[in-house]
């Protein structure tokens, strides 16, 4: 990473403020406290360390974006997105991650049990999140589409 940026201490970080990235390359950004929210737009190469978003994280017209949550994320979504990693553990692992006209995006967390520090790979699942869908009318005339899952 070319440039690391921190955000600490209540004058930087409140659970009231929505934190907002533009343009950014090869940057490892890490957010310490809680947030309500916090949104990249146009980045690259993006590594994000956060302990707490109250809302979510929005990802917008980016690439190779890395998010590390560490005590509570609800919600990230993607959009116009190429190549986003969400890491999770036990205590986020509920995150939901919504995604529009994105592509290679996988979600990381750790198997029921394990521990959050271990860093063996058996102890973690890496599942891709669906880019190919199936829609079809029913007999009934109602429009089904289903997720094709694929393989890594």
């Amino acid at each position: 990473m070319n440039e690391s940026i921190k955000f600490s201490g209540e004058e930087e970080v409140n659970k009231s403020y929505v934190m907002s990235f533009f343009a950014c390359r090869e940057t490892e950004i890490t957010v310490e406290g809680k947030v309500k929210s916090i949104m990249l737009e146009g980045c690259k190469k993006v590594t994000l360390y956060v302990d707490s978003v109250v809302s979510e994280i929005n990802v917008m017209n980016c690439s190779s974006i890395k998010i590390f949550a560490k005590t509570a994320l609800r919600m990230v979504t993607a959009e116009s997105t190429n190549e986003l990693v969400v890491n999770l553990n036990q205590a986020t692992k509920n995150c939901t991650v919504t995604t529009t006209c994105t592509r290679s995006v996988w979600v990381r967390y750790p198997k029921i049990g394990a521990d959050d520090t271990d860093n063996d790979n058996a102890n973690w699942i890496r599942m891709p999140v669906a880019e190919t869908f199936e829609s079809k009318i029913s007999k009934t005339d109602v429009l089904e589409t289903l997720a094709i899952e694929c393989l890594e």
